[in-house]
C-alpha cells in the first residue's frame, strides 16, 4: 500500500466514523474541564527592584543611579539564598501550606523543591530583578513578593554590617600594640642624652618640623623631637626618629580607617530600588480551562482515530488470516 492509498485509507476511517470521534473527543475536552475544576489554583504577583551600585548611604546620595550587571547578580544571588527562604517559610508558615512533614527526612529538601518551583527570580536585560511568586492566594502571593523586597535590604545590611564590624574590630586590635610602641619610641626619644656633632641631617630634620608646624600639619611628637635634635643629637637619636615617624605613620593609617569604619556603622544603610510592588492579582494563571479544555479534544481526536484505525487493520487482518 503506497502513501496515497494509506492516505484515503485514513480519510475513509475518519469520514465513515465521524460521529463517533466527535463524541470522543468532546467527552474527552468535558473530561479534561472537569479533572481542571478540581485542580488547586494559582495566582501570580510580581515585583521589580534595582541594585544601588554602594552600600554606603553617602555614595548612594552623590551618585544615585542603578547598579550594573555585577551589582544585579549579587542581588539575585541573595534573593536565592537560604536565609531568604527560611524566613519566608517561617514567616508565612509555608510548611502548613505545602503539607511538609517536619518528621520525615527529607523534608529539608521537600521545601526547598516547592518554594523554588513556586518563586522565580529573573535579571531583565535592563539589569533589573523581577520576582515572581505563584501561589494558591493571590493575597500570599503578593505578600510574599513585597516581604521578600523588603526583607533583602536586611540580608544586606547583615552581611555589610558583620564585615565592617570585624574590619573595625581587628583595626583596633592592630592599633594597640602599633600605639604603644610609638610611645615607647617617643619616651627613648625623649630621655635620650648621648650628645653628638649637630649637623646638616639634624638641621634639616628641624626645618621639616617647622614647616609642618606652619602648615597646621604638626605630628605627634613634633617637638619633643626638635628639642632632642637640637640639644642631644646623634645617630641613635636619628635611628629612633626614624623608627618613630615609619610607626606613627602606620598608626595614623590605621586610625583614619578606624574613624572611617566606626562612621560607616553608624551610617544608614540604602535601600534597593523598589520599582514595581506586588498587587493583589484575582485573575488565576492556573490551570486554565481554554486551554485544558482544548488539550483534552485535541487529545480525544488523535485517541479516537488511532483507535478506529487500529481497529480496522485488526479487522482487516483477522480476515486475511481467515481466508
Amino acid at each position: 500500500m503506497n502513501e496515497n492509498e494509506s492516505n484515503k485509507n485514513l480519510i475513509r476511517i475518519i469520514y465513515h466514523n465521524r460521529k463517533a470521534i466527535v463524541i470522543s473527543a468532546m467527552l474527552f475536552a468535558i473530561t479534561a474541564l472537569i479533572i481542571t475544576a478540581f485542580i488547586p489554583k494559582k495566582y501570580e504577583a510580581m515585583g521589580v527592584v534595582y541594585p544601588t551600585k554602594s552600600n554606603l548611604m553617602v555614595n548612594v546620595a552623590n551618585d544615585p543611579d542603578f547598579g550594573y550587571q555585577m551589582h544585579s547578580d549579587r542581588l539575585i544571588q541573595l534573593f536565592h539564598s537560604p536565609k531568604m527562604r527560611q524566613t519566608m517559610v517561617q514567616r508565612f508558615d509555608l510548611f502548613s501550606y505545602y503539607e511538609i512533614d517536619t518528621l520525615k527526612p527529607n523534608w529539608l529538601y521537600q521545601i526547598k523543591k516547592e518554594f523554588e518551583r513556586d518563586i522565580q527570580f529573573n535579571r531583565t536585560e535592563y539589569l533589573s530583578i523581577e520576582i515572581y511568586a505563584q501561589m494558591k492566594s493571590p493575597e500570599l502571593a503578593s505578600n510574599v513578593v513585597n516581604n521578600m523586597i523588603t526583607y533583602i535590604d536586611t540580608i544586606r545590611r547583615d552581611i555589610y554590617l558583620e564585615n565592617t564590624q570585624l574590619w573595625v574590630l581587628d583595626l583596633e586590635e592592630k592599633i594597640i600594640p602599633i600605639r604603644d610602641t610609638v610611645d615607647l619610641l617617643l619616651l627613648a626619644i625623649f630621655n635620650h642624652t648621648e650628645v653628638g656633632n649637630s649637623n646638616v641631617l639634624s638641621e634639616n630634620s628641624s626645618i621639616l618640623i617647622d614647616q609642618r608646624q606652619k602648615h597646621a600639619h604638626a605630628l605627634k611628637g613634633d617637638i619633643i623631637i626638635k628639642n632632642a635634635l637640637k640639644n642631644n643629637y646623634s645617630i641613635a637619636l636619628e635611628n629612633l626618629i626614624a623608627a618613630y615617624y615609619m610607626n606613627l605613620g602606620v598608626l595614623n593609617r590605621l586610625e583614619t580607617d578606624l574613624i572611617l569604619g566606626r562612621e560607616k556603622l553608624k551610617m544608614p544603610f540604602p535601600k534597593v530600588y523598589t520599582v514595581i510592588k506586588a498587587e493583589v492579582n484575582d485573575k488565576k494563571i492556573f490551570p486554565s480551562y481554554r486551554i485544558n479544555g482544548l488539550v483534552g479534544l485535541i487529545c480525544g481526536l488523535i485517541f479516537s482515530i488511532l483507535f478506529f484505525t487500529i481497529r480496522k487493520n485488526i479487522r482487516a487482518l483477522n480476515e486475511e488470516l481467515s481466508k
